[in-house]
């Protein structure tokens, strides 16, 4: 072999056992071969590593690396421009650009977590999506997360001083805190504020838990540790089945009178039957989810995924067992 031409074209003709990643490189010089366009700098010095890292499969075929190395491109062979090692995000015509130089790693966390939102143009070299604010967080924090040198065209830049101001807020949904004494609803919209505007704010059980049904969080302010207020406010829990009577007593606190259990636990006899002894204890009745004989209440289910009406749903409940297996 006198050119490097010829050391590619034996490294892609099987006689060397190479990874589909270092082929698909070297394909990638024999396209712009063919194609005459120039391999960069930093190309051929990548090509002369892979050659060292197949250095004892060549010697044992009678090739030298090193003197593989040292060969000349008959192609041109340009100096790669500092502007092609550096990350680029731009917002162009109203699409996201990104142009990156090659990492393999970047390349298959980007195409499971872009999905089709980006399309790969090869004649820009660049990973190209619709302007929105997701496709934009995904640039931002997939490009950060594998490269260290990245640029901002001025749009994007403006954006992301934006979204700093933010950086040290804390509450990004509705929340009930407490905060010297009184009782504050933050991080909610109008239509929220209005649906509540006759609930009289405080740390009442039968408060917290009218407000979980507008989806607004219970801070550790109010609850402060307490299980009872943590329980009523939480839309979506989790109890032991060893705790069922102590959380039949909350859900009198409640006032609620009836309990919708899911499929899997109708199933388990054992299982239902206790719990409809402890609900009746308590004057709860209970019956299955797709029942028609109530209009609203709680749902008991396990931790597979159950369908429910949403809007006979008061709070769901999933039910944990702890006791230890006997085996007889």
């Amino acid at each position: 072999m006198r050119l490097k031409e010829d050391v590619l074209t034996y490294m892609m003709s099987g006689y060397i056992h190479v990874s589909r990643k270092d082929f698909g490189f070297f394909n990638n010089i024999n396209y712009q071969i063919q194609h005459k366009k120039p391999i960069t700098s930093n190309q051929s010095k990548l090509f002369d590593k892979l050659l060292s890292k197949y250095t004892r499969q060549l010697k044992k075929l009678g090739y030298n690396s090193l003197e593989l190395q040292n060969l000349s491109w008959n192609h041109p062979v340009v100096e790669t421009k500092f502007e092609y090692l550096q990350t680029k995000i731009s917002i162009l015509n109203n699409r996201i650009v990104i142009q990156s130089p090659f990492n393999s790693q970047f390349i298959k966390h980007f195409r499971i977590k872009a999905g089709d939102n980006f399309q790969w143009n090869k004649k820009d070299k660049a990973y190209i999506g619709e302007y929105s604010t997701y496709n934009l967080k995904i640039a931002v924090e997939l490009t950060h997360k594998f490269y260290k040198d990245i640029r901002y065209c001025n749009h994007v830049s403006q954006l992301i001083d934006q979204i700093k101001s933010y950086k040290e807020c804390k509450y990004w949904q509705p929340t009930l805190i407490k905060l010297d004494q009184n009782f504050y609803v933050i991080a909610a919209n109008s239509t929220i504020m209005n649906v509540i505007s006759d609930i009289i704010l405080s740390d009442d059980p039968k408060i917290l838990f009218a407000l979980s049904q507008y989806g607004i969080r219970i801070d550790e302010s109010v609850t402060k540790g307490n299980k009872i207020l943590e329980i009523a406010g939480e839309y979506e829990t989790v109890i032991d089945l060893d705790y069922l009577d102590s959380f039949c007593k909350i859900l009198n606190m409640l006032e609620i009178d009836h309990v919708f259990t899911a499929r899997d636990i109708v199933y388990n006899k054992n299982i239902s039957n206790e719990i409809k002894l402890v609900l009746l204890e308590h004057g709860i009745t209970s019956s299955n989810v797709n029942s028609n004989n109530h209009t609203s209440g709680i749902l008991l289910k396990n931790n597979t995924a159950t369908h429910y009406d949403p809007k006979k749903i008061k709070k769901v409940i999933t039910l944990t067992n702890s006791r230890p297996i006997k085996v007889s």
